[in-house]
């Protein structure tokens, strides 16, 4: 009990602005924990949080800095460490629990680590922004860039830089507005975890981007900044690039990436994103390009390749204000169904869109027997 309500104490913090003890004890209780004063007290201690002492006594989990303030210093209670809550809070509760951002701390967990990335290319393909998405492996090294619009920089309101916000700080994101008109009409995500989560638990990682005549650079180590710069660039060129180095420490069992599977899941990706090219170069590898004209039509025909098909490809698609839906099937003489669900390019086990595949599949049968 103690690790699920510790694990929902981060869940609680990483996605709601609790101020104080009291907001994270009402939440808890919502929930149905045991929410005492001990018992808050020590989960605090025991995963590491900082606490922000503030004027009326109360603690400050996070706190959005005025423009113009002088920053204050924040405390961990129990190491003494004066840290920056620009990525305290959230690098530490990344890199506590990499698994509830990543999946696992495997070789699985770092594909995915690597899918997060290439997905914010695809996010720009979904919006009719980006044609082509290079991923090359040097060693431990992994690099990503895309011809995309580039991520967005300058400065932000409260006079931070936008970029570093992306890739550090969590509900930071400019994907969609309230009807959809701006930004990003499709997307794997809203706020750009994943990519957050990805320069965390990585030695290096250092973002390249090219936009309006400018270019800007943010080097992190473990998440934190270590160095930034804007200077004039080339107004016909735009995109982003990022390179980063997974951190062993968080890897134990290794950061370097498998040959197949790497491959695997970028041929799935581009069986999603049809029409759009993506280059593999692998350490010593000829480079392969990679891409699909006829999307899921392909994928089908590579699902049922060395099986003995019984019908053709069946392919129907739709689009009612702006949510598109795409659908192929193909009977063959196995007796396993399997389905491949996805939802913005993000494969889901199950949900609503298959309860309603299934049942109109039902109904359309049966009228037509009939």
């Amino acid at each position: 009990m103690r690790q699920k309500r510790q694990s929902q104490i981060l869940k609680i913090i990483a996605n709601k602005d609790i101020k104080t003890q009291e907001q994270l004890t009402e939440e808890l209780k919502g929930l149905g924990f045991d929410t005492t004063q001990a018992t808050i007290s020590r989960d605090i201690k025991e995963l590491g949080l900082i606490k922000i002492s503030s004027i009326d006594g109360g603690y400050k989990y996070a706190q959005k800095q005025p423009t113009g303030s002088v920053e204050p210093k924040h405390i961990d209670i129990f190491s003494g460490a004066v840290l920056s809550i620009n990525f305290a809070l959230h690098t530490i509760v990344i890199r506590t629990y990499p698994g509830m951002y990543i999946g696992s701390k495997d070789a699985k967990g770092l594909l995915h680590c690597v899918k997060e990335i290439v997905s914010n290319s695809i996010d720009e393909y979904l919006n009719g922004a980006c044609t082509e998405v290079r991923v090359t492996i040097e060693g431990d090294t992994i690099r990503v860039c895309d011809n995309g619009r580039g991520v967005p920089f300058g400065k932000a309101e409260d006079g931070s830089e936008t970029l570093v916000n992306i890739y550090t700080k969590l509900h930071t994101g400019a994907k969609f507005d309230s009807d959809g008109k701006t930004g990003y009409n499709t997307s794997g995500g809203m706020n750009g975890v994943g990519a957050k989560a990805t320069n965390a638990l990585s030695t290096s990682f250092m973002v390249t981007s090219i936009r309006g005549g400018k270019c800007a650079i943010a080097h992190f180590k473990k998440g934190e900044l270590e160095s930034y710069k804007e200077e004039a660039f080339d107004k016909n060129v735009h995109g982003t690039c990022i390179r980063f180095l997974p951190d062993n420490t968080i890897f134990k069992e290794g950061i370097h990436l498998e040959y197949d599977a790497l491959k695997k899941q970028i041929q799935e990706l581009a069986y999603l994103s049809p029409g759009m090219t993506f280059n593999l170069k692998f350490e010593d590898k000829d480079e392969e390009v990679i891409t699909s004209q006829n999307g899921i039509k392909d994928y089908i025909n590579d699902l049922n390749n060395k099986k003995n098909t019984l019908t053709s490809v069946f392919y129907t698609e739709s689009m009612e204000d702006r949510i598109g839906v795409k659908l192929a099937m193909q009977y063959n003489d196995t007796y396993t169904d399997v389905y491949k669900l996805y939802t913005n390019s993000i494969p889901n086990s199950a949900g609503t869109h298959l309860t309603g595949f299934r049942t109109a599949l039902t109904q359309s049968i049966n009228e037509y027997a009939r």
